[in-house]
């Protein structure tokens, strides 16, 4: 679940589709739940192994507010598709893209 270290390629402020809340800086070790994986247990379970950022999908406004590292948000779809298309190639099934159709609307 926790990951090496990795560089921004660029500013948070540029992510389209991706919500930060907390103040990041820099990723040394992140934390990756695939999914809707924002639960309290396992953000704490991520700091308690040495994580500094948390990366799932639906968050709740609850727990954003007492998370105790910056969580990224980016979609359930975006998580799991990867997975999905490997799983499919390995066991010969045919995936099917359906991509989330999301703007953002300033």
């Amino acid at each position: 679940m926790v990951h090496a270290p990795c560089q921004l390629r660029k500013s948070p402020a540029s992510w389209r589709n991706i919500r930060l809340w907390g103040d990041l800086k820099k990723i040394n070790r992140l934390a990756l739940v695939a999914g809707s994986g924002f639960d309290p247990a396992l953000i704490d379970e991520a700091k308690a192994q040495g994580a500094d950022s948390f990366l799932s999908a639906e968050m709740k406004h609850s727990v954003a507010r007492t998370a105790p590292l910056p969580c990224i948000e980016a979609t359930h779809y975006a998580l799991e598709a990867p997975a999905m298309k490997r799983l499919a190639s390995r066991k010969g099934w045919q995936y099917i893209e359906d991509p989330p159709l999301l703007q953002t609307i300033p």
